[in-house]
């Protein structure tokens, strides 16, 4: 088989069966188990891809029995577990060190080898093979080694169906993109719920997969914030973000959760956004656990909505108000027109209007809906 690969020859079963005295039968098994990697299948003649490359240990131990072969897929895929596992790991530690200028580019780095270690670790375990193969059906490959999917091909395979884990994963491999040598500190509090979705989801899909006994939550805790933000530094934001480094950025992430549903924009799963409010000890020499994450829907959730409800003003993105005045019959304003009025009465300026959230994204109260009313009827759009 080796020299057949080096001239780039095939061969037929009778072709192998002569060359090694074994039987046609016991060959097509092992063609179908232990050789799949390598043997690839064109009519009735086959022909190999990658052996050239592949050491005699590993090929004896491709030989070996199902039992031992199973163990060493099982092997490879605790070997990229761990891998996924220690990257996770290493992302947040980047993201939380207070002296990296690069948090989010760092974290995103590191979590999509995570993601990617994972997924592949998942496919190994499911005996599903994660490599290219060209349109011969022979294995790609790199410095010899076999080409395996990258993360946005994992994604496609993992999540056949649209899902906001998916797009959480989509934002932050293009936000990557974007920020790549640039240097912007001030964009971490834009992003911060998303980078928070990824591990939550990273954490979830271990766990399912996996089991409870790789579970990172014991090795990883939260980052300590500071509860203000003096005037200087928030002016120094607010320029940054208007640089032409940020420009690029901002227009990415506006235009990606524009395009999104709404269902999948309010999915805790795509981005999470959360209050932090102070809680009392109920003993008075003992505290409990600092931060809790309560879901919505449950019992606990009610006085905190108490809590909350008269302070909370109706927000709403631009895609929900242009939707709102078409339906009120405005039917030619559209979100060119929005764009147009903001530039032109400039709400984000006027704390009335508007307000920027920890997500990073621009959410408008009724004041500019009344305006945006007003601009349709004398406009007669």
């Amino acid at each position: 088989m080796l020299e057949k690969e080096s001239k780039g020859l095939s061969f037929t079963v009778a072709e192998l069966s002569k060359a090694t005295g074994w039987k046609p039968a016991t060959i097509k098994t092992y063609i179908n188990k232990q050789w799949k990697r390598f043997v690839s299948k064109s009519g009735d003649r086959y022909s190999t891809n990658g052996l050239t490359n592949t050491s005699q240990d590993d090929f004896i131990r491709a030989n070996s029995q199902k039992a031992k072969y199973s163990l060493t897929i099982q092997n490879e895929a605790e070997v990229l577990l761990d891998k996924s596992r220690q990257f996770a790991l290493l992302a947040v530690y980047v993201y939380n060190n207070p002296y990296n200028d690069f948090r989010t580019y760092g974290y995103i780095v590191n979590m999509v080898i995570a993601w990617t270690s994972l997924l592949h670790a998942i496919f190994q375990k499911q005996g599903i093979e994660y490599f290219y193969k060209n349109q011969q059906g022979k294995f790609e490959h790199i410095d010899g080694e076999q080409k395996a999917w990258e993360l946005k091909t994992c994604l496609r395979k993992y999540w056949e169906a649209e899902s906001p884990e998916k797009r959480n994963l989509d934002f932050l491999i293009g936000l990557r993109n974007k920020i790549e040598h640039k240097k912007l500190p001030f964009l971490e509090p834009n992003v911060a719920g998303h980078c928070q979705s990824c591990i939550n989801n990273f954490e979830a899909i271990l766990i399912k997969e996996f089991g409870e006994k790789y579970a990172l939550s014991s090795s990883v805790t939260l980052a300590l914030q500071f509860s203000r933000f003096d005037k200087d530094a928030r002016a120094k934001g607010l320029i940054a973000l208007q640089s032409a480094n940020y420009t690029a950025v901002i227009e990415y992430m506006d235009h990606f959760e524009n395009s999104l549903p709404d269902r999948t924009l309010k999915n805790p799963a795509y981005r999470l956004s959360v209050f932090l409010t102070q809680k009392s000890s109920n003993h008075k020499t003992s505290a409990d656990v600092a931060i809790e994450f309560v879901k919505a829907d449950s019992e606990e959730s009610d006085s905190i909505r108490t809590i909350m409800k008269d302070r909370e003003k109706s927000k709403y993105k631009p895609k929900a108000i242009v939707e709102m005045m078409q339906q009120e019959g405005y039917t030619t304003f559209t979100m060119h027109k929005h764009t147009e009025l903001r530039k032109d009465k400039k709400p984000r300026d006027n704390p009335k209007f508007s307000i920027r959230l920890s997500d990073g994204q621009w959410y408008y109260y009724e004041d500019w809906v009344h305006e945006v009313r007003d601009y349709c009827k004398e406009n007669k759009l």
